[in-house]
């Protein structure tokens, strides 16, 4: 028996198989074929965005994620697993699921799974001027930001969100596009290339 029959067999005992690097090559060349394709159909600044310098990847936004949809022949849909609707506390939390199905045979290709909240800093802050400060506050111990207006510099004060009542479908919805791009991200086997950006405000 060969040296290369006898490998190959040993490989099948001990339950691993190391599959031909020619195979390999063609595989990861099919791969990058298909991104740069991708790449070229997405349009930079709509469908994604610039390049991270922490992780090197461009962030993929919903117009992308539904172009792809639409490229592979998916069909997305999305179940509530869980939700916290407190509205005397003005809490609201929403966990989702997105399955993606192929249009043709009904079959679930993947799912994701994304969530939002209202304790997120996106939505328990807002930022205000001086006039909109309640007189109780403290401006001197608020965060606060410096704005170029129209009439000069003015200062922005974050102070919490009273209004978090009239977001409640928009906190929906971002958990709904967060299940949409980690799904449509693994289907498409992109992860390598564009990153998830869970729209987190940065203080």
């Amino acid at each position: 028996m060969e040296k290369r029959e006898v490998a190959v067999l040993e490989e099948r005992d001990s339950g691993v198989f190391t599959p031909d690097p020619q195979v390999v090559e063609q595989a990861l060349q099919r791969i990058r074929q298909y991104q740069t394709v991708v790449k070229e159909e997405l349009i930079a600044g709509i469908d994604y965005g610039p390049v991270s310098e922490k992780n090197g990847k461009a962030v993929l936004f919903k117009s992308g994620a539904e172009k792809l949809l639409s490229m592979h022949g998916l069909a997305d849909r999305y179940e509530i697993l869980e939700e916290i609707e407190d509205w005397e506390r003005g809490i609201f939390y929403y966990l989702v699921k997105c399955i993606l199905q192929n249009q043709k045979t009904g079959k679930t290709v993947t799912e994701g799974l994304g969530s939002c909240n209202s304790k997120e800093n996106k939505y328990r802050w807002r930022w205000g001027t001086e006039k909109e400060l309640p007189q109780e506050v403290n401006k001197d111990v608020l965060p606060k930001k410096v704005v170029n207006g129209e009439y000069g510099n003015y200062n922005l004060y974050k102070i919490a969100n009273d209004d978090i009542y009239s977001q409640v479908d928009t906190i929906q919805k971002m958990a709904r596009e967060r299940a949409l791009l980690d799904a449509v991200l693994s289907a498409c086997a992109l992860s390598s290339v564009f990153a998830q950006d869970i729209d987190e405000e940065k203080l």
